[in-house]
Order: structure tokens, then sequence, then C-alpha cells
């Protein structure tokens, strides 16, 4: 099951964007990958826009089709795979085709290289002349993690399972238990050699060398969205529902509390961990809100924000605004 979209803005409507950079680009932003220098944006229509530290352009996008795994290597580089079988990677300001096809849908740096995982059940390192199999899995690859020296690999059939990494010869994936779990479909960022994993209602965090699985016995049988690790120090989780309804855990998973917007806010749309222990979150009618570990919610832009992530000085943010009318452009925002 593929992680949802969430909806774009339908209300509040934006003012000309005045001064604020602007993006050369032709459908909304919906993912920011962070880099060294700044981000990488990436459209809905499969465009990629370097982004400076100071918030600006660096150059124009690349027009490739919608992805379906993208990451930034600890080079600095950009390497996108999409649904059409593309795969592509932007090195010094210069794009390299990659041989496509089976669809890439998992990526994962780990200290010996970039690893894929696709359609077809392969895992594959990816190399400077192009990439290499070193292990069929039998089914789709959705997700992939690092857990202390081994790679989680999550399949489609919602199996999860765990090798050596660099794979030794003849190295197999030894299953794990993910129960209580219900119809894994995502990993999330845990920490240390456990995993996070994320069902349909719950979400847990597997040992896999200890073959331990914690899991809250609160459910969330709305469905789950999204769930991000507190940084900055914090402790704990911030956990989105499929209505976008929002909720703090501590680092057990444990000890639900609910946060809640001001009175006529919309539905979130999605949320960005900051650097500083808070969350970044931003609602269909283009609000964004700071959310802070003991649930204080302050609203930072009233209208056009469909993305946010932090930038890289402390305590301040970006926010990524559409418009049908006036295109997309960056707003640095304090959150003091």
């Amino acid at each position: 099951m593929p992680p949802t979209r969430p909806p774009m803005p339908i209300a509040a409507p934006v003012p000309p964007f005045g001064g604020a950079p602007r993006l050369d680009c032709q459908g909304p932003p919906v993912v920011a990958l962070d880099a060294p220098d700044g981000c990488f944006l990436g459209t809905e229509e499969g465009e990629w826009l370097p982004v400076g530290a100071d918030g600006r352009p660096r150059s124009v996008p690349a027009r490739l089709q919608p992805h379906s795994a993208a990451l930034v290597t600890v080079e600095g580089e950009l390497f996108v795979a999409t649904y059409a079988g593309e795969r592509a990677r932007l090195r010094d300001g210069h794009w390299t085709h990659l041989p496509g096809e089976p669809v890439v849908l998992a990526l994962v740096e780990t200290a010996a290289g970039t690893v894929m995982g696709d359609a077809a059940g392969n895992l594959t390192c990816l190399e400077p002349g192009g990439h290499t199999r070193v292990l069929a899995v039998g089914e789709p690859v959705t997700a992939l993690a690092t857990a202390g020296h081994g790679l989680a690999v999550l399949g489609s059939h919602g199996s999860l399972g765990m090798t050596s990494w660099p794979v030794e010869p003849g190295g197999v994936l030894r299953e794990v238990a993910t129960s209580p779990v219900d119809g894994p479909w995502a990993l999330f960022r845990a920490g240390g050699e456990r995993i996070g994993v994320l069902g349909l209602t719950r979400a847990a965090l597997v040992y896999p060398y200890e073959q331990k699985v914690v899991a809250p016995s609160m459910a969330f049988p709305e469905g789950i969205r999204d769930i991000v690790m507190l940084q900055g120090g914090a402790t704990g989780y911030c956990l989105l529902t499929d209505p976008g309804e929002l909720w703090l855990l501590d680092g057990e998973l444990g000890s639900p509390s609910r946060v809640g917007l001001p009175r006529g806010a919309g539905a979130i749309a999605g949320l960005r961990a900051t650097g500083h222990g808070g969350v970044l979150v931003w609602t269909v009618t283009g609000e964004l809100y700071a959310v802070q570990p003991s649930r204080r919610v302050r609203q930072v832009l009233a209208g056009g924000v469909v993305l946010a992530y932090p930038a890289p000085a402390p305590e301040r943010a970006v926010a990524v605004k559409w418009s049908a009318t006036e295109g997309a452009c960056l707003e640095q925002v304090d959150l003091s």
C-alpha cells in the first residue's frame, strides 16, 4: 500500500507573492529532500529543483516523470526513480540517466552505498557506472531501512526481513516478526538498532537482533498516514492519521496525546520534524503551524502553504507556497 499524497489546498486565497523567490515549476512541490548545501524540491509533475541554503533556486528544474522513490546520497547527489521506469542522478549540476526497468520503489543510503529495491523483488547496489543485483527477495520491495550493520527489507505482502549489509555470499533474508502490526506498509526512522514499522492502524518499534516488538496498546482505526521521530534532544514521535489528526507519542510509542489546532483550522495535510524538537504541520487549507513537544501550537502562516521544511539556521523554516495563478514560491519564517 503506497503512502497517499495529501490533498492540495482548496481554500484560503493566496495574496500575490511579491518579492519572494519564485520557482520555475508547472506543478505544486510535494517533497523536500535535505542536501548539504540546501535541498531538492520535487513536484507533483515530476520536476526537481535545487534550492540553496539561502532559500533561493540554484538552477532550472529537471523535468522527469512523477517519482516512485528519491534520495540524496552522502556525497550530496540526488537520485530519482520514476513510475515510468526512469533512473536519473544529478551530480555536480549534471543529470545522468541510467538504464531503467523494473520500477524502483524504495531507496536507502548505507555505509556501502545506495541500495535500491524494485517491483521485481530485486535488491541492487547503485554504482558509478550503473548497478549490480545482490539479492532476490521474491516480492516487490516497498521500503528499506538500515538497522545497526544490517538492512531491513519490507515486501509488498507485509513481510519484514533482515540481511547483513553488504550481503555476504549466499546471504538470505531472515524473517523478522512484526505482530501485532496489521498490514505493514512502510518503515520509519527510529534510531539505533531498531526499525519503525507502520501498519494500517498501528505503529511498532522492532528490535530485529532481539526478536522483540514494542507496540502501543492504542490503535488508530481511522488509519495512519505518516509518523516522524522528534529531533533536537526531544524524545518521542508525532503521528498523523488519515483524516488529518495529530498525536504525540513517547519514545516507546506510548502515552498518546492528541494535539489540537486552533478552531477553524483545516485538516492536517503533512508534517515535518524540525531540528529543535518541534514539528511543522500544514493543512489542506494552506495554513502552517509550529507544534512543540509540550503540545503548544502557533500559527506561522495563514494560507497558500503546501509544504515546509527546516532551514539551516536555528529556529527557522522554509514554507513552500503554491497558487494556480502565481505558481510556487519560497518564504523563510521564524519559529522562535
